[in-house]
């Protein structure tokens, strides 16, 4: 796929933490996430000073259920990772870390809708 083509998805709405202390095992966000649209792809885009694990906190109707993206499963210390998930009617995303750190950066950003 052409670069100019992945340039060119309209972003709709973003979230990003910069160079902020972590302590596990708390939500990254303050407040969780919910999409404009849906259904609708949310890119994480992510980068922390220490090794460990990341976990989606996909809440839906007060359910919370915990999933971990293969690529997040085993980071290490400054690796820059990025994924995407769906994101469904009624789905509010947050996100914690499996150790106390300092967050390099992390951005969610969502895709158009029509893309999802």
């Amino acid at each position: 796929m052409p670069s100019d083509y992945i340039r060119s998805i309209p972003i709709i709405v973003g979230a990003e933490i910069f160079n902020t202390a972590y302590v596990t095992p708390n939500n990254i966000y303050t407040t969780a996430i919910a999409p404009l649209n849906t259904p609708t792809i949310f890119e994480i885009w992510l980068s922390m000073n220490a090794a460990g694990s990341l976990t989606v906190k996909r809440t839906n109707n007060g359910i919370t259920v915990s999933e971990i993206p293969g690529v997040a499963q085993s980071l290490n210390a400054n690796d820059e990772v990025a994924f995407e998930i769906r994101v469904h009617a009624g789905d509010t995303i947050n996100f914690t870390f499996s150790a106390n750190c300092t967050i390099n950066s992390f951005s969610v950003a969502e895709l158009d809708s029509e893309l999802a």
